[in-house]
């Protein structure tokens, strides 16, 4: 949800990876209502 058109490619690939080792209940929450907020509420420079 973070930086999506901001971050390389290399650097999506280590966020996923952390999540993958450190994934918990509460992050995937989190992420769930991160991207309701974005979904709902786009910045002008994400907006479609």
């Amino acid at each position: 949800v973070n930086g999506r058109n901001t971050t390389t490619y290399m650097q999506r690939i280590k966020l996923d990876v952390d999540y993958a080792l450190h994934r918990t209940l509460t992050t995937d929450i989190g992420i769930l209502f991160k991207t309701i907020r974005a979904v709902t509420n786009p910045q002008p420079d994400e907006s479609r």
